[in-house]
């Protein structure tokens, strides 16, 4: 798809089987059943960016979150309590990662 002179991948709007393999590596309480189910383009993008882009997958996490009126009628509080789960898990998960890089910067 073109949009203002530059080239932009469209979102896979069926959900992928990485993404079915990623689901399935989460705790059953932080899988985004509902918004798998409704948006499968918002899982894949998290798939694909949970294990090697952290920092960006909490940007897009937090974005996703920012209350807007275009997007209050989109995602439903279910949505927003599974992305809550999610991102609360996955800050778990490298929160050893985050306080090393800290130390080290450290003098």
């Amino acid at each position: 798809m073109k949009a203002r002179g530059k080239v932009t991948a469209m979102p896979c709007e069926a959900l992928l089987p990485e993404t079915g393999r990623w689901l399935a590596t989460l705790p059953l309480d932080v899988q985004p059943a509902a918004l798998t189910g409704a948006f499968p383009s918002i899982a894949n993008t998290l798939a694909e960016l949970w294990g090697v882009r952290p920092d960006v997958l909490r940007s897009y996490v937090d974005e996703l979150l920012v209350d807007r009126p275009k997007r209050r009628r989109r995602y439903s509080m279910k949505f927003s309590r599974e992305l809550q789960a999610l991102r609360a898990y996955h800050a778990s998960l490298h929160v050893d990662r985050d306080n090393a890089a800290r130390r080290s910067r450290v003098p």
